[in-house]
C-alpha cells in the first residue's frame, strides 16, 4: 500500500454511537474500543485511551511489544507528532471469521486487534512451549485419526482449543506456521492473513538451545538459500541490507513460491508455506498477503503485464483473483518506532528463547551499528518504563486499522490492473 493510500484510508471517518437509551461512559473507563467509540472523547483522546488499553492487553503476555519513550517523547517523536491526526478504527466487525497465520510480526497485529475487542472469551493463547512440543510425528497423527488421510489435514498437530470468540461475535484466530488446531476446520473463514512463517528450522534451534540450557544460534534458522521468513538472515538479524536484490519483492515472492512448491513424504502441502494454508481455508475465503515491513515496495509497482510461468505474486495461490499484497512497510516508515528488545534481569534456560521486558522505543535507523527496517514494531508507545502511562497506539495498531478497512472494502485486484501500477 502506498503512502497516498494510507491517507485515503485514514481519511474515513469512523463513528459508533451508543445503543438507545444509554449514556457513554468516560472514555478513561473503557477497556475496549467499542466504549472508546461510543464516548464523548476527541479523537486525541480516544487513542490515547486505545493506546493504554493495547499497553496493558498485549504487554501482559507480550511485554516486549510495548514501547517505552520519554516524557518528551524524543525517541520516537512521530508517534506522538500525528497523535489524533486521523481517526483510527480497530473495531472488527460482529460477522468476520479472520484466520492468521505468520511469524511474529504477525502475531503482533493479531493480539492488537484481539486486545481491542476485549479479548478472547472461549479460549487461551498457547504458550511459545506448548506450541513446540505439539507436533507428534505424522504417523502418529495419522493413526489418532483411524489411519485416515485427509488431504486438508496435512503437516501441523491438531489441538483442540476452540478459536478466539470476540465479545461482539466475532472469530478469530492465530497459526504461527507450526500448529493448526482442530478447531480450524469448524469455522467458515471470511478472510485469510498470510505472511511466510519461520522455518522449520527455526523450531528445532529452539528446542535444542533449551535441552542444552545454551543460547540460540540464529543462523542455525536459515534454510539453503541463507533465509529465514523468505528474508535474508542479515536483514532479520545483522544488518539491514534491504536495498539489495535478495530482500526485494520479487525475491520474497519467488521464495515463498519456492515454500509452497514443496510437498512432504505423503505428497501434500507442507506447512509453513501458503500452500498450506489454502488448503485449510473454504474456497471463497479471501487471501491477503502481509509483506513484512523489511520488504520495501516495488520501484515498478504491482502490476503483472505479460508476466506468464508463474513471474508474480498474482498465481502465488490456486485461486484466479486475489487482493493486492499488504505492505506493512508503509506504516513503520510513517510511524518510525521500532521495539528496542530489553532482556529481563531473570533467564531461565530451560525454555530455549529470551525473556524480554518492555522495549526501548527507537527510530529505526537510529541504532549506527545495526541500522534499518528490521525489528519489531511498537503496539503501543508510552512515557516511563516501570509504570506506563499517556500510551499512543504505533505502526502496529495502524497496520491492524488498515487491514479492517481492506477487508471492508471487499475489492479485488485484477491480474492486469493498472491500478498498482
Amino acid at each position: 500500500m502506498r503512502p497516498w493510500a494510507l491517507q485515503a484510508l485514514s481519511a474515513v471517518a469512523w463513528v459508533q454511537s451508543a445503543s438507545p437509551g444509554e449514556h457513554p461512559q468516560s472514555v478513561t473507563d473503557c477497556n475496549d474500543v467499542a466504549c472508546v467509540a461510543a464516548s464523548n472523547a476527541g479523537e486525541t483522546h480516544r487513542q490515547t485511551r486505545i493506546g493504554a488499553i493495547l499497553a496493558e492487553g498485549v504487554g501482559g503476555e507480550s511485554p516486549q511489544y510495548i514501547c517505552a519513550d520519554n516524557s518528551k517523547r524524543t525517541r520516537c517523536p512521530t508517534v506522538a507528532a500525528q497523535l489524533g491526526s486521523s481517526p483510527l478504527n480497530l473495531t472488527i466487525p460482529s460477522h468476520a471469521r479472520w484466520l492468521f497465520e505468520g511469524p511474529s510480526y504477525t502475531q503482533e497485529i493479531y493480539d492488537t486487534l484481539v486486545t481491542a475487542n476485549g479479548g478472547c472469551r472461549s479460549s487461551r493463547r498457547l504458550s511459545a512451549t506448548e506450541a513446540a512440543v505439539l507436533t507428534p510425528p505424522r504417523d502418529e497423527q495419522e493413526q489418532n485419526n483411524n489411519g485416515m488421510r485427509h488431504s486438508h489435514r496435512s503437516g501441523p498437530t491438531f489441538d483442540s482449543n476452540d478459536a478466539c470468540h470476540l465479545p461482539n461475535g466475532a472469530v478469530v484466530a492465530y497459526l504461527n506456521g507450526e500448529l493448526v488446531r482442530g478447531f480450524v476446520h469448524d469455522h467458515a473463514w471470511t478472510h485469510g492473513f498470510f505472511m511466510q512463517p519461520h522455518n522449520k528450522k527455526y523450531r528445532i534451534e529452539h528446542e535444542r538451545a533449551a535441552a542444552a540450557r545454551d543460547d540460540v544460534d540464529e543462523k542455525a534458522f536459515a534454510d539453503t538459500q541463507g533465509k529465514d521468513m523468505c528474508l535474508p538472515q542479515e536483514v532479520i538479524y545483522e544488518v539491514d541490507t534491504y536495498q539489495g536484490n535478495e530482500s526485494t519483492f520479487d525475491a520474497y515472492v519467488a521464495c515463498m513460491r519456492a515454500h509452497s512448491q514443496s510437498t512432504d513424504k505423503h505428497g501434500d502441502s507442507s506447512p509453513y508455506t501458503l500452500a498450506g494454508f489454502e488448503d485449510i481455508l473454504p474456497d471463497e475465503a479471501r487471501i491477503m498477503l502481509l509483506v513484512p515491513w523489511h520488504v520495501p515496495w516495488p520501484t515498478e509497482g504491482l502490476a503483472c503485464k505479460g508476466c506468464d510461468g508463474g513471474a508474480a505474486w498474482h498465481n502465488l495461490t490456486v485461486r484466479p483473483l486475489k487482493t493486492a499484497p499488504y505492505f506493512t512497510r508503509d506504516r513503520v516508515v510513517q510511524y518510525d518506532c521500532r521495539a528496542k528488545q530489553v532482556l529481563s534481569a531473570v533467564q531461565d534456560p530451560t525454555l530455549g528463547y529470551k525473556v524480554r521486558d518492555r522495549s526501548r522505543a527507537e527510530e529505526n535507523m537510529a541504532d549506527g551499528e545495526h541500522p534499518g527496517i528490521m525489528d519489531h514494531q511498537c503496539v503501543a508507545v508510552c512515557n516511563g518504563s516501570d509504570h506506563f502511562h499517556e500510551c499512543y497506539p504505533g505502526s502496529i495498531a495502524w497496520m491492524a486499522h488498515d487491514l479492517l478497512e481492506l477487508a471492508d472494502k471487499d475489492e479485488f485486484v485484477r491480474v492486469d490492473s493498472d491500478e498498482w501500477g
